[in-house]
This record gives structure tokens, sequence and C-alpha cells, in this order.
């Protein structure tokens, strides 16, 4: 059960405490629409350079929960949400850890009414902080493949530095065989050629600086790949055979008069979590695929279009198994999972 549902149970006094900890800073109305997403972030605390994406996602998803909301006694909350989204964008887009920080002493001092109320341990009990460990897990994950995408946009801004200052090289290189067999050597030309002369020295110290940049750059990004996708079997492994089939136990116990502890609704997000987090990953394989393609050959290392072909194919077999190169997601409010279908 989430935090959030536990404040809900709370009795009339402490569910008005629980009402006065959010303002215009942090409305109740997103603490609510987005329960399960705001502790899955906030659970357990973030470095603060992991936290400057907070904002933008926060915002996107306000926006996502906004436009499910198409009934007309939706209508207040979907305005409050996007007004909301539109102040944390104004307020914070230049500093989102401190948002981070104060959306994180809310949920403190949430947990803190619920103890008191319930309990030193009613905030957390084992299941929930089982859930705590995955979902870390899965916002680690989600915070590796963000931190990758920043390493291959790195990387190809300086494979397209060193396109461009190789074909000046090579253009000044031009430059002086043309002095040397257009005509007699002047004073003039002598002087110009030892000009061009020194300036492909320079060129040619910076270019071999820079692929010793790049290819250390290309195999700390493979290893964090690989690490990536690594984690992702390990947790996919958790949600799909562990907690998506210990809650379909559960449900054949519950006609027994058994409490389940599973949530449907939290192991769908953590399915659609993982579809995300796994076509992205591919996306960065393929990416970085395409990428040394069309790098010059003096760029392309020995054995890197195997071990990324190799790394493809992780990510399809490793993460997805025999289910049709699919990542099976629980349909809303659903026993039988669907399967969202992840394009070649």
């Amino acid at each position: 059960m989430s935090l959030w549902a536990r404040a809900q149970q709370l009795p009339p006094e402490s569910l008005q405490k629980v009402r006065a900890i959010y303002g215009d800073h942090f409305p109740i109305e997103v603490r609510h629409c987005l329960a399960t997403w705001i502790e899955s972030r906030i659970w357990t605390p973030e470095p603060e350079e992991q936290q400057r994406f907070f904002v933008e996602e926060l915002v996107q998803e306000i926006h996502t929960n906004a436009e499910l909301m198409l009934s007309p006694e939706m209508f207040v909350t979907k305005m409050k949400l996007l007004e909301a989204a539109k102040i944390f964008r104004m307020q914070y887009g230049h500093a989102p850890h401190e948002l981070y920080t104060y959306m994180r002493r809310c949920l403190a001092m949430e947990v803190e009414v619920i103890q008191a109320a319930m309990g030193p341990y009613a905030a957390q009990p084992q299941t929930e902080r089982k859930y705590s460990e995955l979902i870390t897990g899965l916002q680690n994950v989600r915070q590796k493949v963000n931190m990758a995408s920043e390493e291959i946009r790195s990387l190809q801004a300086n494979i397209e530095s060193f396109s461009l200052q190789y074909h000046e090289c090579l253009k000044n290189k031009g430059h002086i065989n043309y002095l040397q067999q257009s005509g007699p050597m002047t004073n003039e030309r002598r002087e110009l050629e030892a000009c061009l002369r020194v300036q492909i020295e320079e060129m040619e110290r910076k270019l071999n600086a820079l692929v010793a940049q790049i290819n250390q750059s290309q195999m700390e990004l493979v290893d964090h790949m690989k690490e990536n996708i690594a984690n992702l079997r390990q947790l996919q492994s958790q949600v799909l055979d562990e907690e998506l089939i210990k809650w379909k136990r559960e449900q054949q116990l519950s006609g027994n008069g058994v409490p389940m502890q599973s949530n449907l609704n939290t192991i769908q997000e953590w399915c659609e979590l993982l579809a995300d987090l796994i076509w992205s990953t591919r996306q960065q394989v393929n990416n970085v695929a395409r990428i040394n393609s069309k790098t010059i050959v003096e760029l392309r290392q020995p054995h890197l279009v195997e071990m990324l072909d190799e790394m493809s194919k992780q990510v399809i077999v490793g993460c997805h198994g025999d289910r049709d190169v699919a990542v099976q997601v629980l349909g809303p409010f659903s026993t039988a999972p669907v399967r969202r279908r992840i394009p070649e």
C-alpha cells in the first residue's frame, strides 16, 4: 500500500494535519493524482546531479495525467494540475533540487503524521520497504539511462568536432601539395608552407588527443550501457517473475479471505517504466552503432561493431526472453496482460 493510500485511511483529525502540509508550492491535487510517481522519485534520496531533470519530468507527468481527465467532473482538478505544472516550471526550472527537497520534506511530514496516528511502523511495513528497494532500482536505472543519453550527445559532438578539424587539416596538407607542384618555390611560398606545416603539426596534436578522448568515451559508454542492460534484466525478473506472480497468487487466496498485499496498479506502472527503459536503452545502442557507422575510418575501434550488435541482441533476448520481442504491460484495471510491441 502506498504512503498516500495510508494517509487517506487516517482519522479526520490526522487527515486534516496531512491536508495542512500541502499548499501553493505543492498542491494536494498534485500529491493525490501523482501519488505513485512522486513516491517512486522521492522515497529514497537522489544525488543533486541526478535531480536536474526532476522539474521537467514532474511537469511532463502532470501533463500526461491531465490529458487523461476527460470527464466534466475532473475539469477543475485538471485545471489545477496544469496551473501547478506552470508554477513548478516558472519557480523551480532553474533550481530543480529545491523543489525536490521541498517535496521530500512534505512526504517526511506526512510519514510523521501517519506514524503518530497508526504507530511507528505503519508508514513502511516490510512489503513497502521491499517496494521501496525495487523503486530505487528502477529509479537508479532511469537516471543511468538519462546519463547515457548525455554521454551519447557528448560523444557525437566530439566526433563532429574531430571531423571538422580533420578535414581542415587535410585542406592545409592539400594546400602544401599545391604550393610544391604549382610552380617555383619563392621565399613567400616557403614562408607560407612553413606556416602551414606549423598549423598542421598543431592540428595533428589536437586530433590525436581528441581521438584518445573519443575512444575512451566510446568504451566507457559501452560499459555503462552493458550495466544498464544487466540491471534491467534483474529488475524485470523481480517485477514479472516475482511481484506479478505474487499478485496472482494473492488474488487466488483473496477468495478465501486472505488480505492482498500487492497492488496491481503499482505493478502496472513498474511494467510501463520497464518498457520505456528497455526501449530507450535499445535506442541508445542503435544510436551509438549509427554514429560509429558514419564516422571516418580513423575513429572506428576494432570489435566495436560486434560489441554493439551483441548488446542489441542482449537488450532484446535478455530483457524480453521468448515474449515475441514485447514487454508485458498490464492493461488498466485488468488482470489480463496486454503486449506493448517494441519496434524493430
